[in-house]
Parts: C-alpha cells; sequence; structure tokens
C-alpha cells in the first residue's frame, strides 16, 4: 500500500525543515522534493517505507505485544510517535545535507545505510524513554525470588 498521505506529509515537512539549512523551501509535488542542489535539480522520492511508517508501526507493535505494560500506558506511547517520526524527517534532511556537501551518490548511500541505523536507534531510544518514563525500564516481572 501506499500509505497515502502519509508520504506527502513527509515530504511537506522534509522540505519545511529543509528551509532551516537552504535558505529556501524545495519545491514538493505529492511525495516528491525537488532539490536544486550542485546547479542541478534533483527529484528525491519519500516512499512510503522512507515516511516513517515501518518504524513508527514496529515501535507501536512492540509496544502492544510486550505483556505487562498497562493498556493506559499501551495508549500513551502514542505520544511518543511524535518525536520518532521528526526523527525520520530529520534523518532525510541530514541525507540532503550530506548528499549536497559532498555529492548524490554520497547521499544515497548515506540515507540507505547511515540513515537506516540512525532511525532505529532512534526507535530503540525511544523505547527505552517510554520504558523508563512509565517505569517499566529494568523491571523483570518474571524473575522470582529463590
Amino acid at each position: 500500500p501506499g500509505f497515502e498521505p502519509i508520504p506527502e506529509i513527509t515530504a511537506e515537512a522534509t522540505a519545511f525543515v529543509m528551509t532551516i539549512y537552504f535558505g529556501i523551501t524545495p519545491t514538493v509535488y505529492e511525495n516528491h522534493i525537488f532539490l536544486d542542489m550542485h546547479n542541478m535539480i534533483y527529484p528525491m522520492t519519500v516512499s512510503p517505507e522512507c515516511s516513517g511508517v515501518t518504524v513508527v508501526a514496529l515501535f507501536i507493535i512492540a509496544i502492544f505485544l510486550i505483556p505487562g505494560i498497562s493498556l493506559k500506558h499501551r495508549f500513551y506511547s502514542f505520544l511518543f510517535i511524535i518525536p520518532l517520526y521528526l526523527a525520520n524527517v530529520l534523518r532525510i534532511v541530514s541525507s540532503v545535507i550530506v548528499g549536497d556537501n559532498t555529492n548524490i551518490e554520497t547521499l544515497v548511500w548515506y540515507h540507505g545505510t547511515i540513515g537506516q541505523l540512525l532511525i532505529f536507534l532512534a526507535m530503540i531510544v525511544t523505547f527505552a524513554i517510554f520504558l523508563k518514563t512509565f517505569g517499566y525500564f529494568g523491571k523483570n516481572e518474571y524473575v522470582q525470588a529463590s
């Protein structure tokens, strides 16, 4: 599925944040961002996979699959989607900054390797913050005293 309108919203959010770096807002059409780099226009497509849907879904699935988390806290976990989604936008922006300071090939390499590692690290950190915030961090209810 295309997960519309998430890729389009991510493209708009990414272009908005890129305004801080470039000083002008890149042109956005649907889920495509047109970047003016190295005196050329480069189209960048925000695919459903890059829109943050996967990392947000994995985070929520993990929260709802872990036993012992109260239903109230499971619903509070949706609030943690916002910083996780913004981390994904920053991952895309950082790819563009790398490409602007090097070349397009490095942008693609960074986005597919380091960028992926960074977003999954952000997911793990967000998950740990969730556990810490609600008192589950370090809690092991399956350990029985001897």
